[in-house]
């Protein structure tokens, strides 16, 4: 089963990704690249709010 990261979690993850790099928190975090770029663009798009459990569609 995927481990289900909170919003928190997420947001550091990205705000990580920035510093460092995508792959490099990808490897950091052992998430998928794919995983943090889909997070980026929820945030960019819907806001913060996006990235609580159970906001998709």
């Amino acid at each position: 089963m995927a481990k289900q990261w909170t919003k928190n979690e997420k947001l550091n993850i990205i705000n990580e990704s920035k510093k460092i790099g995508i792959l490099n928190a990808a490897l950091k975090f052992d998430i998928s690249t794919s995983t943090i770029k889909r997070w980026k663009s929820e945030v960019k798009v819907k806001g913060e709010s996006a990235l609580e459990w159970g906001s998709g569609t």
